[in-house]
């Protein structure tokens, strides 16, 4: 079962930067971009296109209203893992 207290890339209070947290801070976005990119390639279908192209909009939005939340959260750490790994790749 999923708890409110757990998300993807975070262990306790501390940052996880091993794995694909290492070469990205948002591998789930990264990884249905691609996806998604993948499928509009396959099908070339318009709707697929269009619904395509607005996930990735927002899966390119969607750290940028994150990351104010987990600065105030982690400050320095999180700053400091900002500065090493780049936000997709």
């Amino acid at each position: 079962t999923l708890k409110l207290n757990r998300t993807f890339g975070l262990k306790g209070n501390k940052i996880i930067s091993n794995g694909p947290y290492k070469f990205t801070r948002n591998p789930q976005y990264l990884g249905l971009f691609i996806f998604i990119s993948g499928f509009m390639i396959l099908t070339w279908s318009i709707l697929v296109l269009i619904t395509g192209i607005l996930g990735i909009i927002l899966f390119i939005l969607f750290p940028f209203s994150e990351e104010p939340w987990l600065r105030q959260q982690f400050g320095k750490d999180y700053i400091d893992y900002c500065n090493k790994v780049r936000r997709f790749i």
